[in-house]
Parts: structure tokens; sequence; C-alpha cells
């Protein structure tokens, strides 16, 4: 069973942004608490975990993620995706305010 895309994403989205879609959810409610419990421990580790709940991004996706391509003014993020293709994800607040309490001295976001 899928979960519909919320009105904030829908709101925010680009034009061509399909609200309808559906998202299977994989973890638990409890499983996402126990996993961000954890990962509390590792400041890395809960930026990348809390962004990657809140976007279903890809690893390959996360470690190509740079600054640039975070518009702040619109709420969005540009992704390079499978195929070197471009998408746009829209930014909900927690990970807004997860950016922004980030430093931003490099270019990449989540350098390994």
């Amino acid at each position: 069973m899928g979960a519909t895309i919320p009105a904030w994403q829908a709101a925010n989205a680009p034009k061509d942004y399909d609200a309808t879609r559906t998202r299977k959810l994989l973890l638990s409610k409890k499983e996402i608490a126990d996993l961000l419990g954890h990962a509390k421990e590792n400041q890395r580790s809960y930026e990348i975990l809390v962004f990657m709940l809140n976007t279903g991004i890809r690893r390959s996706e996360l470690c190509r993620l740079k600054w640039t391509d975070i518009d702040f003014e619109n709420n969005l993020i540009k992704i390079l995706g499978k195929g070197n293709k471009f998408r746009h994800l829209p930014m909900n607040d927690t990970v807004r305010s997860l950016f922004e309490r980030m430093d931003k001295s490099k270019s990449f976001i989540f350098k390994t």
C-alpha cells in the first residue's frame, strides 16, 4: 500500500510533478525513529539519513549533490539521476532546516 504525496510537496513542486503518485513505505515509523535515534551519535550519518528519508534520493545521487543544486528561493532540489537526467524534488521544511544548519564551505553537500 502506498502513501499519497503530501499537499505541501504538491504545492511546491514543478508544474510537471505528478502529485497523484504514491510511494511504498518500506520502514515503519518505529523503525525510522530507531534509525534516527542511533544515527544521532554521528552528525554526518544523521544528516544523510534525514535527507534520504525525506527525499527518497538514491545513494549515487546523494554523493553528487552540490550546494549549487539547492534552490532555497523555490524550495527545490535539482538531482542528477539515472542516465544523467536532471529532475527536481520539492524541499520540505525538515530538509530546508537541515541544509540551513550545515556547513556550506565545500561544493559537495555530503562529501565522502
